[in-house]
């Protein structure tokens, strides 16, 4: 019985490749947490979160990497199946080959010695009646010889179909763990798959709300530069107008100043004036 490349499905998984998928495993659930503890952190810690999310990123291009390398595996592992059972078709096809020759060399041999037997028998009937005992006795041993190489040729017959059986069983029990094993990563595959999936539509939603975040945070900061450029503006204009007061407080002291010390010396020239017409 011959199996060809199409009686499996995939190969097993080689060590290194269970151990990818436990560290792909502990990275999805790493991610799960990072993005619980995210969603409950308050608006203030967006910077740290802005970090956050560049690693978790850069850790999903990591796991998106691990799950090539672990399909690149599984391709390897299909064509080394592959070759295996190729090998061991031409193991079994070679056995029954053998068999097949064993067979036609037993058969030639007998139908050889009938032939030549029977050929003496005919041509030298009339000339060596008298050596039919001894022919007879010949012809009692090369069947002797015969049953011998027969039985000779069934044991060995009998060793090759165990030999072949026994082949045969510890195939169809590769193929059987093979399909069982397989069966299993399938399933775990899947489960992986669909909590890739979760966390991918989380950190997509995560990703969305971090973007109106940050939009609100620009036009905050936005709000904020403006504020700050109107409370720069009207300090400008408060220090204008305290300049231009002191300016003009300063020009109306010197005003009353100067008008306080014109009419001190209109009043001292009217004094004088006076006293010069008394005296006279």
């Amino acid at each position: 019985m011959l199996y060809t490349a199409h009686d499996t499905n995939a190969a097993p998984f080689p060590p290194s490749v269970l151990q990818r998928l436990d560290l792909f495993k502990q990275l999805l659930v790493s991610t799960k947490w990072l993005t619980l503890e995210k969603l409950t952190r308050s608006a203030h810690d967006e910077e740290c979160k802005k970090l956050e999310l560049t690693k978790v990123v850069e850790r999903e291009k990591k796991a998106r990497a691990e799950v090539e390398n672990v399909k690149i595996s599984l391709d390897k592992a299909k064509r080394e199946r592959v070759t295996e059972i190729s090998a061991k078709n031409e193991v079994i096809r070679k056995l029954k080959d053998e068999l097949k020759d064993i067979k036609q060399s037993a058969e030639d041999v007998a139908r050889k010695l009938e032939q030549r037997t029977k050929a003496k028998e005919e041509g030298e009937h009339t000339q060596f009646s008298e050596r039919e005992i001894v022919l007879q006795t010949e012809i009692k041993a090369l069947q002797a010889q015969l049953a011998t190489q027969l039985a000779a040729h069934k044991e060995e017959e009998l060793a090759l179909r165990k030999r072949k059986f026994k082949v045969e069983s510890e195939v169809d029990a590769w193929i059987q763990k093979y399909d069982q094993d397989m069966d299993e990563k399938q399933s775990e595959l899947d489960d992986i798959t669909a909590i890739y999936t979760e966390e991918k539509a989380q950190l997509d939603d995560l990703q969305q709300r971090y973007e109106e975040l940050e939009r609100e945070s620009k036009r905050l900061q936005d709000e904020r530069q403006r504020m700050e450029a109107i409370r720069a503006m009207q300090e400008a204009e408060r220090q204008r107008k305290a300049r231009c007061a002191t300016l003009i407080q300063a020009a109306w002291r010197g005003f009353r100043i100067r008008k306080a010390l014109k009419e001190q010396k209109e009043k001292k020239k009217k004094g004088g004036k006076s006293g010069k017409k008394k005296k006279k």
